[in-house]
């Protein structure tokens, strides 16, 4: 999964190095010395931080050929072309008068909207195309799919994130003020950030770094898994967001016209 493949080769490595950890930590410290009363935790402005990032170099670079959108259009292209060619052999197939196999399709919905015009397509228009593009009812099925969930540029969600963020900040906030030495001083007068680096203060030693290292390695593997994973599950599986959203509403509504006792449920 390229996703994947690009958040081990350019997001970890990024998170890990000793030099944004450096400017994670500042970041940190400037921010939580400045913070007024209402405004975002250090915690919750860091992790819209990471994510931003995330999205600038993992999602972004893999956005074109991982559209969610262009997933879900193709896949329902593919099902509605399948579905028609093995329509169109029935008459052949199984001696069936393509008039009476027509009339039977024109029984059996394939797509049955609420709340928009025109509601329906039957079947039966699959004996004479394998593409719906340009069919009303096709496209604006099309356009429901992601209308919220599916995103291409939705970054892992903020709770496995959170709790690197907060593990991080408990390990840099704690010990910034003794590393920052003299220059705090210069900090709660209100200095600028260039003092701030100018004055000597660190977040990390590189001694500290590097043993405090494998941990947040390992502890940002496992919250981007979980977060690639409820990534892939909204994606995938979905009833109402997924790619696979159009393909699920045209074989439900088919099987409700077939056994009329199973109501679709969307």
């Amino acid at each position: 999964m390229r996703v994947r493949d690009k958040t081990d080769s350019e997001f970890i490595p990024w998170y890990t190095g000793y030099w944004a950890q450096q400017w994670i930590g500042l970041k940190a410290g400037w921010y939580e010395m400045n913070r007024e009363e209402g405004e975002p935790t250090i915690a919750d402005y860091l992790v819209k931080y990471i994510q931003e990032r995330y999205y600038e170099l993992v999602l972004q670079p893999a956005g074109v050929p991982l559209d969610p959108r262009l997933i879900a259009e193709h896949t329902a292209e593919q099902y509605v072309q399948m579905l028609s060619e093995q329509l169109q052999g029935i008459p052949k197939m199984y001696s069936v008068s393509p008039l009476s196999l027509q009339q039977k399709l024109e029984l059996i919905s394939l797509i049955k909207l609420h709340d928009t015009k025109p509601q329906g397509v039957s079947l039966s228009l699959l004996l004479e195309r394998t593409n719906l593009t340009g069919v009303e009812a096709y496209d604006t099925l099309l356009a429901q799919a992601g209308v919220s969930s599916i995103q291409g540029n939705s970054a892992p969600d903020k709770a496995p994130l959170q709790i690197v963020v907060e593990d991080t900040v408990a390990r840099l906030v704690a010990d910034l003020p003794l590393r920052a030495g003299g220059g705090a001083a210069a900090l709660l007068a209100g200095e600028t950030l260039g003092l701030f680096i100018s004055a000597g203060v660190v977040a990390w030693s590189m001694n500290s770094y590097e043993q405090e290292k494998p941990e947040i390695e390992s502890q940002l593997r496992s919250a981007l898994d979980s977060g690639l994973d409820q990534m892939w599950e909204r994606l995938m599986k979905e009833p109402k967001s997924g790619v696979l959203y159009p393909v699920n509403h045209m074989r439900r509504q088919i099987e409700a016209s077939l056994f009329p006792a199973e109501k679709p449920g969307y």
